[in-house]
Formats: structure tokens, sequence, C-alpha cells
């Protein structure tokens, strides 16, 4: 049996050639040892979505994942998302919103820090100091316990920045969505 797993190796080779890098999509992962061969030699993967999971569960680390993450595992962390062009930073900023209307615990990491998308009341672990800032998305009744400054049912996003924490917790006591920035 190794010898027609080697037979079929050598007959992929030909008919694919080795290809520089490899796209797994979000269907059925594959079972085939071909397949499987091509996922395990190639020198660059590319997830898309859910593939990213499964490929995930199996032990591998996706090279890229790309995708509007409508598939993606609950737990997402997002890195390279802000700076170059203003508009499309304000616009990954508020998916983050939208990726948590699907049940996704999901946080932005910049160079500064962490964009935590936020509904109703939420508490956070801070140092005495840290800049935090509030951005609202349609939320009232906003309070805070452990910040510098009070909330309201403000409704530009400037109005919830530069507060600082005054405790090693703060919480946000809200009833809908907003964005918590912690500066690291």
């Amino acid at each position: 049996m190794k010898e027609n797993n080697n037979k079929n190796s050598v007959e992929l080779c030909v008919l694919c050639g080795e290809p520089e890098a490899v796209i797994l999509a979000n269907g059925d992962y594959p079972t085939h040892p071909i397949p499987l061969q091509i996922l395990a030699n190639a020198p660059y993967i590319v997830c898309c979505d859910g593939g990213a999971d499964a490929y995930i569960d199996r032990g591998n680390v996706p090279d890229v994942i790309i995708g509007d993450g409508d598939s993606l595992s609950e737990n997402i962390a997002i890195v390279g998302a802000t700076g170059k062009r203003e508009d499309h930073t304000l616009g990954n900023i508020s998916l983050l919103i939208d990726y948590m209307r699907t049940g996704a615990h999901v946080r932005m990491l910049t160079d500064y820090g962490i964009f935590i998308p936020c509904h109703d009341t939420c508490s956070f672990p801070s140092q005495p100091g840290q800049q935090i800032s509030i951005i609202n998305f349609g939320a009232h009744n906003l309070r805070g316990k452990g910040l510098v400054y009070p909330l309201s049912d403000f409704t530009n996003w400037w109005q919830g920045t530069l507060n600082e924490s005054t405790e090693t917790e703060f919480t946000i006591h809200a009833e809908g969505e907003y964005l918590v920035v912690i500066n690291y």
C-alpha cells in the first residue's frame, strides 16, 4: 500500500506540480492522502474563513486567513487593521460591532491599544492611570465605575475619548453596544 501512495504522489506532481501556495476553503476538509499531502507540503497556506478553524483544529497554523469572517470561530484577534487609509481604519473598527453581533469574541490590537466590542455591562482589568476611551454605537444609560470622568449617553465618538482608569478594574454599565479602547 505504501508503494501505491508513492505512485499517487508521483502522479500528483505530474498533474499539479508543487504549488507555491494552497488555498483551503471552508468546504469539507480533505481526507484523501493526496490533498492532505499537498496541505502538509505547502510552503504557504491561505485559509478562507472557517477553513482556518478546520486547519487549526488539526494542529496547523495558516499563513493567511481571508474572507469576511462570517464563518470563523468565535475567538478572533485582529491585527494590522489600522493606519494607512483613515476610511479603512474606521470601517475596520466599526466591523468589530458586526462581528460581536454574530457571537464572535473578537479583539482588535493596534500599536497603541486594544479595541473591545461590548454590549450591556462589562468589566475590565486595568491599572490606575491607564488611558481608556468608550465609543458609543447607540447604547444608552451609559455609566462608568473606576473612571476619572463620568459617562453619559454621548452621540459622537470623540465624546467618550480620553478617560482614565482610577482602579485595577473599571466597569461600563450600559444598555446597548459600544467599543472600549484600552491603551497599553
